[in-house]
């Protein structure tokens, strides 16, 4: 994860046959642990459903889902 900045806030590196949203699983947490200050995450459409929930409810965080062109977030 990155900040507006592009600066990291945190990482994880998973094999290769891991998907996207499996991994992002324990990103948000691991945010929430180390930057209790940030309340708002943007997300491409691939992190929804579930991961907003258990963000909203478990982490008080705000899950966003917003356009993409590649990897690169749009607001």
């Amino acid at each position: 994860m990155t900040d507006t900045l592009g600066l990291l806030l945190t990482v994880a590196v998973t094999a290769a046959n891991i998907d996207d949203r499996d991994a992002a699983a324990g990103l948000p947490m691991r945010l929430r642990r180390l930057h209790r200050d940030i309340t708002l995450v943007w997300a491409d459409g691939g992190y929804t459903g579930f991961l907003v929930g258990y963000c909203r409810d478990k982490l008080a965080l705000t899950l966003e889902r917003r356009r993409t062109r590649g990897n690169i977030v749009w607001a």
